[in-house]
């Protein structure tokens, strides 16, 4: 993609948030300032060392210091490049003043006190909404050119732990968690992942129990279930699954409750379409858990969205009431993954990544489910 090209699809994403942030909005912001990290990369190409961004429908401002303005005026194309002597504050209050703007909109839930005192000391009297709803509904839906970075991103993992559970029970078994963690993420590098998506989880036999375990000096051995959770980053985006392997026989009491979970993935699966909302996809797979009499078993949501921030402020949360709930829409992608956890013998977790689609929804993994499959030769 040109520099032009890609500065027109940044004033275009930039445009959408301002244009978003006025639907039903008797007092919206004519301007905005955005900081988090994430969405500096997706308004503007910033991957480090732009401390804001000012924009408006027409200007974009990105700030920066001595130390990061080269990298800042490579990436950010299309805006104007400042760096104010006295901070990003009184650089914003300036282009504000110059602009003559009413109303900035921030994302405020991730201002801190002090931040909140400065910009309102140095805005001084420039009112400030909170478009943060606005942003995540423009980031939500995913353009062609993100999707297509998402599936490298998962290619890159997939890849990675075929070649790892390729080697078979033999080799895991009198491994530890911390290895078998530091292998995966080793492969996915090598791959061109540019980092891991988060922190890997390597979880082994009764340590699978728990649901976001922190692999440590356990080691594996036979017949016993090993989770892994984990993603490749390439470009910002990422990629999220889960799959159990078993090394050798299936725990006994694990195999219905394998069977449990994939049936409850692929009935929230089979939901997923336009216009239909997240409790429908919910209740689901829960519907299924609870009638086997493990609903107090799936301690957390059933997924969420994923792309430059694996937690991205969309999900299906742990259950909302009937009726409610976001509605999908084209060009959102959300993992699915539901689990059943027993203590002291192992849970079970079953995660894709799927985009809804213009009809219905497609599956960006490849890799199998069956239970078959999973179990290491």
């Amino acid at each position: 993609m040109s520099q032009a090209d890609l500065a027109a699809v940044f004033h275009a994403r930039r445009r959408a948030v301002l244009s978003q942030a006025r639907r039903g909005n008797k007092q919206p912001a004519d301007a905005a300032f955005i900081t988090k990290a994430a969405d500096l990369r997706y308004l503007c190409g910033s991957t480090e060392g732009c401390t804001g961004l000012y924009f408006d429908r027409s200007r974009a401002v990105a700030f920066t210091n001595t130390m990061f303005v080269a990298r800042v005026t490579r990436e950010c194309v299309g805006c104007e490049i400042s760096m104010p002597k006295k901070g990003v504050h009184a650089g914003l209050a300036t282009v504000a003043r110059q602009r003559k703007r009413r109303r900035i909109g921030l994302r405020e839930e991730i201002l801190t006190v002090p931040q909140e005192r400065s910009l309102t000391k140095a805005l001084d009297g420039t009112e400030t909404c909170d478009i943060a709803k606005a942003i995540n509904g423009v980031r939500a839906l995913k353009e062609e050119g993100e999707i297509a970075v998402m599936r490298r991103a998962m290619a890159i993992a997939e890849d990675a732990f075929r070649e790892l559970t390729g080697k078979g029970a033999a080799y895991f078994i009198g491994k530890t968690e911390r290895h078998l963690t530091a292998e995966l993420d080793y492969l996915m590098r090598l791959d061109g992942a540019d980092a891991m998506a988060f922190a890997t989880i390597v979880a082994s036999g009764p340590n699978s129990y728990n649901c976001h375990h922190v692999p440590g000096d356990r080691v594996v051995g036979p017949d016993e279930p090993v989770l892994f959770d984990w993603g490749a980053e390439v470009d910002g985006y990422r990629s999220d699954t889960t799959r159990v392997v078993f090394t050798g026989g299936v725990p006994e009491a694990l195999v219905p409750i394998y069977q449990l979970v994939l049936d409850a993935h692929d009935a929230a699966v089979a939901k997923m379409r336009p216009g239909v909302r997240s409790y429908t996809v919910n209740e689901a797979a829960r519907g299924l858990i609870d009638a086997a009499g493990y609903g107090k078993e799936f301690r957390h949501g059933l997924g969420h969205g994923l792309g430059l921030e694996t937690h991205e402020p969309l999900g299906f949360g742990k259950r909302p009431t009937s009726g409610t709930g976001m509605i999908l829409k084209r060009g959102m992608v959300l993992t699915i993954e539901p689990g059943v956890y027993l203590e002291g013998i192992g849970g079970v977790r079953i995660e894709d990544d799927i985009l809804v689609t213009p009809t219905g929804h497609e599956r960006l993994n490849t890799l199998p489910r069956d239970l078959a499959s999973m179990i290491l030769g």
